[in-house]
């Protein structure tokens, strides 16, 4: 919408649900710089932590693009600092979340939860990963999502390296950590966020995973592989 303005045009509603476009046969050229996606951020934040990592996300310091995500991962006790534009990811602390601060919603005793929302609450899209980073949680954390019946699939082959999750019913789960991932031949489900989940929990560990069906991933994310190895990742991508 922005870029189209931009151009000539005029466009009411950027920002909502509902752009009104009125169009100009003579529209111009002009600059414009795509924001980072939020979702990509959420993956890069959740890899840093589970490795206990150290990384600087450029363009991620926006509330626009993160709304209140940066100060949810606070919530965990994951150091994240602004610089400038950008954030610092300090994956060094131990990941827990104090549910007598009060600023973390409850499911019950002890069990805070987190559950997907529309914008500008959590993002469904981010709930996969945020489970994979749950398996490091000291403590427990309840999920749902209940948008979509199948979201919490991945879950299985969570489990089946060597996660510990309770499926409480299609659209609830309890993540119980810490745990430690041991690998294996995985599939995930042909979500492209449920094989993403799979990935990240396969960097947490020193231990070997080969994933099948990253057919998907590679569709979401086309260079998904480069740039995690360029980030000090361990992958081999098997013909």
């Amino acid at each position: 919408g922005q870029m189209v303005q931009n151009m000539g045009a005029t466009v009411t509603g950027i920002g909502s649900n509902t752009l009104t476009i009125v169009g100009n046969t003579n529209l111009q050229g002009t600059d414009f710089s795509l924001y980072p996606d939020h979702i990509d951020i959420i993956g890069y934040i959740v890899a840093t932590a589970i490795t206990k990592g150290n990384i600087k996300i450029l363009g991620a310091n926006n509330y626009e693009i993160m709304g209140g995500i940066i100060d949810l991962f606070r919530k965990f006790n994951l150091s994240i600092t602004e610089d400038g534009n950008n954030i610092i990811v300090d994956g060094s602390q131990e990941l827990k979340i104090d549910t007598h601060k009060g600023d973390f919603p409850l499911a019950g005793t002890n069990l805070p939860k987190l559950v997907a929302r529309p914008w500008p609450g959590f993002p469904v899209d981010g709930l996969p990963p945020m489970i994979t980073l749950a398996c490091k949680l000291q403590g427990k954390l309840l999920v749902q999502n209940w948008m979509y019946e199948t979201g919490l699939d991945v879950i299985n082959e969570l489990n089946n390296m060597g996660a510990n999750i309770f499926m409480a019913d299609p659209q609830k789960a309890i993540v119980f950590g810490p745990i430690n991932f041991t690998g294996g031949q995985i599939t995930p489900p042909a979500i492209i966020q449920s094989a993403m989940a799979v990935f990240l929990a396969s960097l947490a560990d020193e231990v070997e995973t080969t994933i099948s069906g990253v057919d998907i991933l590679k569709r979401r994310y086309p260079d998904i592989f480069e740039v995690y190895k360029n980030l000090g990742a361990h992958i081999e991508v098997l013909s």
